[in-house]
């Protein structure tokens, strides 16, 4: 893929919530699809559980007031941008690889960060991102072929996994060298879809089997048939997120009921990640 297509602009002179990722964070089935991508990509974004948060960001993270106002508690003013994508034809889902393209998200994300984070305007910082990436490399990147060699998956795994891990380190330094200490990165540790999303049925594999699956490859440890496998993605990213300050947010709240397919949340799964998302903010210091 050449050169990412231009992000949505910013707000001008406003604090920013920036959300980059996957169509998971670009808020895909968070209302029912029509068929046609281009079409429901406005309201899946404006609906998806990244947007849902901005209410209690508001509410919780503290930035300055425009310029003769008092000073109050949260940040009224707060507006979210998302980078985040949806696979398009001609255009496969998001990875950690690819975000960091040129002129993808992450070189976006990076430019952001220096018009706002580094001018003489405090009133208009990103002062949130929230990071999800890795579930179409790892989910997607080895469903088939751990359930064709299941002896083989464990070493199939790590060799996906540490090349995500390559990248997501990667990721996560520049944006918290452009941000500073002081700006609030989210990431997230994905859910298990497989036992929940109607595959069973419709590649024979039993969901108990799927579900084993799902957990080895997010989690790690031992999982029966496919072996072990040290760290998982999931533990990978609670690393990586640890190692430059941004904090990890768990999804596995997720159950059956919660699913549009495979990959994505349904109206009732962004809204419980999104409560997950509202807890930790929360409770935060």
């Amino acid at each position: 893929m050449t050169g990412a297509a231009a992000p949505p602009s910013a707000p001008p002179g406003l604090p920013v919530y920036l959300v980059l990722g996957d169509s998971i964070a670009a808020g895909q089935e968070s209302v029912p699809s029509t068929g046609d991508n281009e079409r429901d990509l406005p309201g899946w974004r404006a609906n998806g559980y990244a947007a849902q948060l901005v209410p209690t960001l508001q509410e919780e993270i503290d930035c300055l007031p425009g310029v003769g106002k008092a000073v109050p508690a949260g940040c009224q003013n707060l507006r979210y941008v998302t980078f985040a994508r949806s696979a398009l034809p001609g255009r496969p889902g998001v990875t950690a690889e690819s975000m960091l393209e040129p002129a993808d998200q992450v070189d976006q994300a990076v430019a952001l960060l220096a018009a706002r984070n580094h001018d003489r305007n405090p009133r208009n910082d990103v002062e949130v991102i929230l990071l999800t990436v890795g579930g179409n490399e790892a989910l997607g990147g080895t469903l088939t072929p751990c359930l064709i060699s299941p002896s083989d998956c464990g070493d199939l795994a790590d060799a996906v996994l540490d090349d995500f891990e390559v990248d997501y380190a990667a990721i996560l330094s520049q944006l918290r060298a452009s941000a500073g200490d002081d700006v609030l990165i989210l990431t997230t540790a994905y859910f298990n879809p497989l036992p929940y999303c109607g595959l069973s049925e419709q590649i024979g594999v039993p969901a108990p089997v799927l579900g084993m699956l799902g957990e080895f490859v997010l989690e790690g440890g031992s999982g029966g048939p496919f072996g072990t496998l040290d760290a998982g993605l999931n533990t990978r990213i609670r690393a990586v997120a640890a190692q430059f300050g941004a904090v990890t947010v768990e999804t596995s709240v997720l159950v059956a009921g919660d699913f549009a397919d495979c990959k994505h949340p349904n109206a009732i799964g962004h809204a419980k990640i999104a409560g997950a998302f509202a807890d930790v903010v929360t409770a935060l210091p």
